[in-house]
């Protein structure tokens, strides 16, 4: 009996410390709420954890609202000295569904988001996917971009041509890729994107970093990436999960 409340505490207490390690925020950490699509999931659906309820997003928005939480900007980011309570908002993969449904809410709310695209799918739909695995979903137009690109609320950065994993591409590959995403969507909104998404990304490595060296925009990466001062940390979480919401409750 006495070795079973001695295990059960030992464990408990292991249970505890690391869930403290992992929620624990850094001291000048960026929180980054990242969605893909927005809307009720179709029926063939492979992977319900991409989407995101409108009705869910906004009760999302009304909390950090309510508990006066900082939607950040770029330029909020690049001066550093983050507000204890902020989050960075970032909708990959650029569908039409952040146009169509996000869009709205931002303005009414005057939140700040960004929204990342594989440059050379704009217009047509996310190829990348199985349709029958999924339907596919339209992604945004270019004359949507150019509208987004000019209300200061939104950022639009980059992704892969074609969401690409970089990754998994020789180091040739993953420079044209990454060059020619950036100087096209650079054509588009009439300025140098300010950041670049590697997502997919399965093996980022030190190789990877060495190739996004020159970017000096903000570098969305499942690890830490190469970012400019005084930006350190990325605690980057899918925004409908729930240990978002832990990480959010801690901090209301």
């Amino acid at each position: 009996m006495f070795l079973t409340v001695l295990y059960t505490s030992v464990v408990l207490l292991v249970m505890t410390g690391l869930c403290y390690i992992v929620m624990k925020r850094k001291s000048n950490a960026l929180i980054v709420l990242v969605y893909q699509k927005i809307g009720d999931p179709p029926k063939r659906c492979s992977n319900p954890r991409e989407w995101t309820s409108v009705a869910a997003l906004t009760a999302l928005l009304d909390q950090l609202q309510k508990h006066a939480f900082s939607t950040l900007s770029v330029e909020q980011i690049r001066q550093g000295n983050l507000p204890s309570k902020s989050v960075f908002l970032v909708f990959l993969d650029g569908y039409r569904s952040f146009y169509q449904k996000v869009y709205p809410l931002l303005e009414a709310k005057r939140m700040h988001a960004c929204v990342c695209i594989p440059t050379a799918a704009i217009g047509t739909y996310n190829q990348w996917q199985n349709p029958r695995q999924e339907p596919w979903q339209d992604l945004l137009t270019r004359q949507e971009v150019e509208e987004l690109s000019k209300n200061p609320l939104i950022c639009i950065g980059a992704q892969a041509l074609q969401r690409e994993d970089i990754t998994q591409l020789s180091p040739q590959q993953a420079s044209y890729t990454i060059q020619e995403s950036l100087w096209r969507l650079s054509q588009i909104i009439s300025r140098q994107p300010e950041v670049l998404a590697i997502y997919p990304a399965r093996q980022y490595s030190k190789n990877t970093a060495e190739l996004l060296s020159h970017f000096q925009g903000l570098i969305l990466t499942p690890k830490i990436g190469l970012n400019f001062p005084p930006l350190q940390h990325l605690k980057i979480c899918r925004g409908n999960s729930i240990f978002t919401k832990w990480i959010l409750w801690r901090m209301w």
